[in-house]
This record gives structure tokens, C-alpha cells and sequence, in this order.
């Protein structure tokens, strides 16, 4: 998926990472790495919902799967709060 989007073709990265997500169980972490890439994925091609869906679901997971995973929670709120900023919803 990283080679289709620095290649530039952001629909196949994301065609890649979907179907990477629905391999995979729930308790894998590397699950909630794939929808914070998607999630970027998404937030390049300008389509913010679907950007800001998969944070949240990132962000889902790993509270309800992998509390002691803090760090990547902060990863998980700084790219919200982009979208967010590039959304121009400043007021979330």
C-alpha cells in the first residue's frame, strides 16, 4: 500500500489497506496502524468522513483492545485534530 501511494495512486493504497483490514481479527494491532493509514489515505484524497471514520475506529480498537497502547493514542488524537483543522471544524 505505501508503494501505490508514493506512486500516487491513493485508490489502489487504499483498495490494498482495505483488503489488508478485513484479513485481519481484531485483536491484531497492526489493525489499528492500517486505519490510521487509511485514515491518511483518505484525509490526502480530501475525503475527510471517511478519514475521520477510520481514526475513530483506530482509536476504538485500541482502547477496547490494547489499553496499555498509549503512545499509539496520541498518534490517534493528533491525526483527528488535523482533519478536524483542515476540515476548518475548529470547534472540535
Amino acid at each position: 500500500a505505501r508503494v501505490l501511494e508514493k506512486t500516487g495512486d491513493l485508490p489502489g493504497a487504499i483498495d490494498s489497506c482495505q483488503k489488508a483490514v478485513n484479513i485481519l481479527v481484531i485483536d491484531d494491532p497492526t489493525i489499528i496502524r492500517l486505519h490510521l493509514f487509511l485514515g491518511n489515505l483518505f484525509k490526502k484524497q480530501g475525503n475527510f468522513a471517511d478519514s475521520q471514520q477510520n481514526y475513530e475506529k483506530a482509536r476504538t480498537i485500541l482502547q477496547n483492545h490494547f489499553p496499555s497502547a498509549e503512545p499509539i493514542l496520541a498518534d490517534i488524537y493528533h491525526s483527528i485534530a488535523g482533519t478536524f483543522y483542515q476540515m476548518q471544524d475548529l470547534n472540535n
